[in-house]
């Protein structure tokens, strides 16, 4: 084996091509056919958009776990541990398990350079395919029709939300965003899509006869009354309703993704004779864990410390309407990639921050916190900062926020990723 611990294989492959993105499947595509070359054992649902991807995974995952269907779930980037980007049946794989897969990816790529996610998702695929999996969840990491979870067939496609985002590799405008996204669909098979899709993502799924389930057209919910929530289908004709406690991920926009997953698992159920049946849902769509998006860390002085991987306009919007309803002060630290649109994630978010703690975030694509200042005291919010750390912003933070407030980190999952750390480590 080329490393023998987990950590010198993820330096390795941080540098092994010289792009950190490099869109394209003919590269790659005989790698994948050295690793695999035939049918695939277990069904694929595919999962691309700009927004609420994980939590679709996670909501899928469930499901199938709750009904007792064996499933593999690929999602990125992680939080912690690069072991959350693979799971089976509800947990992360272990290093060595990991690690056998990427000696086996190593072996099969020859002198093909591949990308850090492009090892990963390789790896990934090498997995599940030990483990006899019903079902396999794949979260695409950028656009989809060239993104390396393209590689193999869904026989589910899912569109969630889509915003502006990667537009350097992606495009410009939502209908050239959406059509790459669109990749992932494939002829004859179902496709979801919640949200507004782009007229370009229903002209693909048209152009390739999938049968086509939209959001308040073929399935759909209400909105939140109270503890609870509707949601239905329109299976052959026949309206098919429940009610549900609301899921465990909070917002209303997490209602979308919880829609878009419980109209997977009647799919899975219709299309592929999966045992998930409707009364399963409720349960699951309760235990569903994720990390980091609105996630309440601890308390501290009585405040509360939420993080959330929120880094584009769209998530910003959703952000603010959950801390609206959170109803209490916020003091925010915020820290983004240098590709993101700033001013787009700040506005709806203004009305509800009262200070905002910008520190430098140590990441090649990190944003210059002197720019993200310029760009909130612009719009006359107020800021403190540069701070060295995410967790010196933290700190100050805590310090300055009045008792009762609540504390946000926000902008990026390394922002996030840096602050949970952070407060992990015990007090010196």
């Amino acid at each position: 084996m080329r490393f023998d611990s987990l950590a010198p294989w993820l330096q390795w492959q941080e540098s092994l091509h010289n792009k950190s993105i490099d869109l394209g499947l003919e590269r790659i595509r005989p790698v994948w056919q050295t690793l695999h070359n035939g049918p695939l054992p277990f069904k694929i649902v595919s999962i691309a958009g700009t927004n609420g991807k994980g939590s679709t995974v996670a909501y899928v995952e469930s499901l199938c776990l709750v009904s007792g269907i064996h499933v593999g779930a690929y999602s990125s980037p992680h939080l912690l541990t690069y072991n959350e980007r693979i799971r089976i049946d509800g947990k992360p794989v272990s290093d060595q398990v990991i690690m056998a897969a990427f000696q086996q990816v190593d072996d099969a790529r020859a002198e093909t350079p591949l990308t850090y996610f492009e090892f990963a998702t390789f790896a990934a695929l090498t997995v599940f395919l030990r483990h006899n999996l019903d079902v396999v969840v794949l979260e695409v990491g950028m656009g989809g029709r060239l993104d390396a979870v393209n590689i193999v067939d869904a026989d589910i496609a899912v569109i969630t939300a889509i915003d502006l985002d990667h537009q350097t590799w992606l495009g410009s405008d939502r209908e050239t965003i959406g059509w790459e996204k669109a990749g992932i669909m494939r002829e004859a098979k179902p496709v979801v899509c919640h949200g507004n899709p782009p007229r370009r993502v229903l002209q693909h799924a048209r152009a390739l006869s999938c049968p086509l389930w939209l959001d308040g057209k073929d399935y759909g919910y209400s909105q939140a009354q109270g503890q609870y929530w509707h949601w239905w289908i329109n299976a052959q004709g026949q309206q098919q309703d429940l009610t549900m406690v609301l899921p465990s991920l909070a917002g209303e926009h997490q209602l979308a993704n919880a829609a878009a997953a419980c109209c997977v698992a009647n799919l899975l159920a219709r299309y592929h004779g999966m045992n998930i049946f409707g009364n399963n849902y409720d349960k699951a769509l309760q235990q569903t864990r994720l990390a980091g998006r609105f996630q309440r860390l601890r308390t501290d002085l009585g405040r509360e410390i939420i993080v959330d991987v929120a880094h584009n306009g769209q998530a910003a919007c959703a952000l603010a309407e959950v801390l609206k309803n959170n109803n209490k002060p916020v003091t925010a630290v915020f820290a983004a990639l240098e590709d993101k649109d700033i001013s787009a994630i700040i506005q709806p978010l203004l009305p509800v921050i009262d200070l905002w703690c910008v520190p430098r975030l140590y990441h090649d694509r990190g944003q210059n916190p002197a720019k993200i200042i310029a760009i909130i005291q612009q719009r006359s919010g107020r800021c403190a900062g540069p701070f060295k750390t995410v967790n010196d912003a933290l700190h100050y933070a805590l310090q300055q926020s009045p008792a009762q407030h609540c504390v946000l980190v926000f902008g990026s999952f390394y922002t996030v990723a840096e602050a949970i750390t952070g407060l992990e480590k015990p007090s010196p």
